[in-house]
């Protein structure tokens, strides 16, 4: 199971998001939407040697908060795997134990 703990702009993208990850077979039940940034990337660019580099642009998930954190509690103490490289200090350092 995948589950998604993410902010987006606006609630026509977020919804969006939601359907194409549902289609997917992804949970994106903490999908946050604000309209206070734009939604992140993270473009996949390949070096002249044939090399991957992933350029991260956080954007909207740089405003997840620690109680939208807390919310996503139990699915990320089930996780196996958590990627936060786009999410802000304030929400990494809330205690998920």
């Amino acid at each position: 199971m995948i589950s998604i703990v993410a902010c987006c702009h606006g609630a026509k993208l977020c919804a969006h998001a939601a359907r194409d990850f549902r289609s997917q077979h992804h949970f994106p039940e903490h999908l946050s939407v604000t309209d206070k940034s734009s939604t992140g990337v993270a473009p996949i660019t390949v070096e002249d040697s044939g090399n991957n580099v992933i350029v991260i642009v956080a954007g909207a998930n740089l405003l997840l908060s620690a109680s939208d954190i807390d919310s996503a509690a139990e699915v990320i103490k089930r996780s196996k795997v958590f990627s936060d490289l786009t999410v802000n200090l304030n929400a990494k350092q809330t205690s998920v134990t």
